[in-house]
């Protein structure tokens, strides 16, 4: 897996992403590995296939279009109104799987820092009100994490 040092630019530009287009009024709808493509040179993330995104869903009626049984958020499945809190979930569980864990039981690898698997755990929770819903306040909160566990902030060059 992704060691947990590049993860948090990762999940911070995911989360970025994400946090324009729930200010948009769209959710992605269907959050995966596949679909997140890093590139390297530059940390830079491409959140891609918006096949699934759904439109200001409170207005529209619409309801999730995709169940992905590991990465979606468990009221995907349960046709529940979309909410941002439900493309959180996966991205959560991608992270997990990034970071060579296992997305399915939300297992961790050990050596990944406490604070770190606190904040991930924190999007899991199993009720949409019970999680984060702010994607850029999720981000504010990561870059404080990032501090505390790596210090100031520096490039550090990424290898795949």
């Amino acid at each position: 897996g992704i060691g947990h040092r590049h993860i948090i630019w990762v999940f911070r530009r995911c989360l970025s992403v994400l946090g324009y287009a729930h200010s948009k009024g769209i959710i992605h709808g269907n959050v995966e590995p596949a679909h997140i493509l890093i590139r390297p040179e530059d940390h830079n993330v491409y959140l891609i296939d918006w096949t699934a995104s759904i439109y200001k869903p409170a207005t529209t009626g619409q309801g999730f279009r995709m169940h992905n049984r590991i990465y979606s958020a468990p009221e995907v499945a349960e046709k529940k109104p979309p909410l941002p809190s439900a493309d959180l979930y996966s991205l959560a569980r991608c992270m997990i799987f990034l970071l060579g864990g296992n997305p399915q039981t939300g297992d961790i690898p050990a050596e990944v820092d406490e604070r770190i698997v606190r904040f991930i755990r924190f999007f899991l929770k199993e009720s949409p009100i019970q999680r984060p819903q702010d994607a850029w306040e999720m981000y504010g909160m990561l870059d404080k994490i990032r501090e505390e566990v790596f210090g100031p902030h520096q490039f550090i060059e990424f290898k795949m």
